[in-house]
């Protein structure tokens, strides 16, 4: 299975997440590439104003692991204006990674998986965990 891991990191923490869940993908078999979402300017946070430098396609994966950042309560306006801007993930498995300064999912992890999911299961990913 070729397996996208799209991943929008700011300090670089989120990224090294995505290169572990990469090593045990190939460990498992699986062909595994990480594609990096990277908006023009970091300090933009709000995702509709969000200008993205990269944007990775899709259409080569069977499926995906999409990892970010919580950001104020929320999923990273990067990777929000990220999957705004794909018009389907129809036909597509989809496993959601977030990392997260505070110690407790409740205080904005729970909110930005939430986000995330929704915004897949809404444009036809199949959500997997």
């Amino acid at each position: 299975m070729k397996i996208g891991i799209i991943v929008h990191s700011k300090t670089g923490n989120t990224l090294s997440a995505a290169l572990k869940i990469q090593e045990k993908l190939i460990v498992g078999g699986h062909s595994a590439e990480i594609a990096k979402v990277i908006p023009v300017d970091e300090q933009v946070y709000d995702a509709q104003s969000v200008r993205l430098q990269t944007n990775p396609s899709i259409d080569k994966y069977d499926a995906l692991v999409l990892c970010a950042s919580v950001r104020g309560g929320k999923l990273s306006p990067a990777m929000t204006a990220y999957l705004n801007e794909i018009r389907t993930f129809s036909g597509k498995k989809a496993a959601c990674l977030l990392t997260q300064f505070f110690p407790f999912s409740a205080w904005g992890g729970n909110q930005a998986m939430a986000q995330m999911t929704g915004i897949l299961k809404s444009k036809g990913a199949e959500v997997q965990g």
